[in-house]
């Protein structure tokens, strides 16, 4: 067993802030809920610039998995996340550059022929 609980948003909508696996009262935890452990499922793959905020119905007495749901938000990135977001946007830049490069290399190879 374990006990949710966190903030009520409106009626039907328990953000879940703590998940107390070490006790069945749910005074431990505000808006405490007890639950089936096995039932609060995990949280999504981690995507960069988004987070994930859990909430459960608080109406529903030991809530089963269909009664959670997962709301993705926008965060900032990491520094580590801008970081290589600005690499990649420069490796991208150099690649296009030795692209067009490659081009007036064989338009000058071409002109050179013509000379001769």
């Amino acid at each position: 067993m374990a006990v949710i609980g966190g903030i009520l948003e409106s009626e039907g909508k328990l953000r879940i802030d703590i998940v107390n696996y070490l006790t069945d009262d749910p005074n431990s935890a505000p808006h405490g809920i007890v639950c089936n452990a096995s039932q609060i499922p995990p949280y999504p793959e981690y995507i960069p610039g988004k987070a994930y905020l859990l909430y459960v119905n608080p109406n529903v007495k030991n809530p089963k998995s269909e009664d959670f749901w997962f709301e993705a938000i926008d965060v900032p990135l990491t520094p580590e996340e801008e970081q290589k977001k600005l690499f990649e946007s420069i490796k991208s830049q150099l690649d296009n550059i030795n692209k067009e490069l490659s081009g007036v290399k064989a338009d000058v190879m071409s002109l050179k022929g013509k000379i001769k």
